[in-house]
């Protein structure tokens, strides 16, 4: 309960230990939680006072590293790892991507050839 709490103000401080957990099964979901209210602010539409807004895509390169780390060293966490890089990506997809996030997470890592992108699940 308290990471989806703590999710609602979310920083990547924050997110940090959560990812270092050697198990993010059973954190996933939270874990996702964290990750779509990190990625993205919002900005109201307007003087209304109603629930209208816009959707403005946060940096995320930090956590994505992480996950991308995550992923190429293998192991449980790897399969996590790829499913919450996709839902980010698909975040971008739907939302844009921000200027100065790039879109591998570790591009040093990929000019290496050690890793797939995009991530495919398979």
């Amino acid at each position: 309960m308290l990471p989806r709490i703590a999710s609602n103000v979310a920083t990547e401080d924050m997110l940090d230990p959560m990812l270092d957990q050697t198990d993010l099964g059973s954190l996933e979901a939270d874990l996702r939680h964290f990750l779509d209210n990190l990625s993205e602010d919002h900005q109201p539409v307007g003087m209304t006072q109603g629930h209208s807004y816009y959707v403005i895509p946060a940096e995320v390169t930090g956590p994505k590293r992480h996950l991308a780390a995550k992923l190429t060293d293998g192991g449980r966490n790897a399969e996590v790892a790829a499913r919450l890089l996709a839902f980010l990506r698909a975040k971008r997809l739907d939302y844009g991507q921000p200027p100065q996030e790039p879109f591998h997470p570790n591009i040093d890592l990929l000019r290496t050839g050690a890793a797939f992108w995009p991530v495919a699940m398979g």
